[in-house]
């Protein structure tokens, strides 16, 4: 009790405690059982990080699930209001959910969201990426959410003009427009110029129904072999690391 003792008596949490290892091994039979886990949620919601109150709403029982759901809310942490969604039971998806589509930047959070969380707004998930104009997750969003609106997320991909993404949608998302695509590929300017002429390449390799005629190798500027070759060679390195 004397650790109950300092974390309730305390007002400054300065002394940290692990409040849900030391909840999760009270006995839930005590009479002052709710009191004590009342107390302890307070002094969480006041002095603790985001993480403990995470921690808390999963592992102890009796915990008030809304008002630890609430708190996460406030401090607008898309990181953990999707770990709330996804780990605690009783969780409320749909509000968890506008803290993601409410924020600036959270492309990965909202695909992540959309993949793990039952009950998710597909619609608006997507829409949140769409905003971003990020063709990474557009491209994964399509390739791995059911009921996902390629057309959207394709048009998304074309306009960031990065035919890696372009490339890869045409090869993995059943329904992509491959002339549109390929129509795109080739007229990307990036700053890797090589890069682009790879992935025409790739496509004209790789993707059923590319129209070979759209490459015209005679506009590609004059490159040193062996620069294109190393180039190419760490790309596919950094492949298989990834892979």
């Amino acid at each position: 009790m004397q650790i109950l003792h300092s974390v309730l008596e305390t007002e400054t949490g300065v002394k940290y405690v692990d409040i849900s290892r030391f909840a999760s091994r009270l006995d839930i039979r005590d009479a002052n059982y709710k009191n004590i886990i009342e107390c302890l949620q307070k002094k969480l919601i006041i002095f603790y990080p985001v993480q403990d109150i995470l921690d808390f709403a999963e592992k102890v029982h009796g915990a008030d699930i809304e008002k630890l759901q609430d708190e996460v809310i406030r401090r607008d942490n898309i990181e953990y209001a999707y770990e709330f969604a996804l780990k605690v039971y009783g969780a409320d998806i749909e509000k968890l959910q506008e803290v993601i589509i409410l924020h600036k930047n959270s492309s990965e959070e909202a695909y992540r969201f959309a993949k793990d969380i039952k009950g998710a707004n597909i619609e608006k998930l997507q829409e949140v990426i769409c905003k971003n104009h990020n063709s990474h997750f557009s491209h994964l969003f399509a390739l791995n959410i059911p009921g996902a609106d390629i057309e959207k997320l394709q048009d998304v991909v074309i306009s960031s003009e990065i035919s890696e993404n372009i490339y890869k949608f045409a090869r993995d998302i059943k329904g992509a427009n491959i002339e549109k695509l390929q129509y795109a590929i080739v007229n990307c300017k990036n700053y890797d110029a090589i890069i682009d002429y790879r992935f025409q390449y790739e496509f004209i390799l790789n993707i059923h129904g590319a129209n070979q005629s759209l490459i015209d190798t005679r506009h590609f500027p004059k490159v040193d072999e062996e620069e294109v070759k190393t180039i190419l060679d760490n790309f596919n390195i950094n492949e298989v690391m990834e892979s």
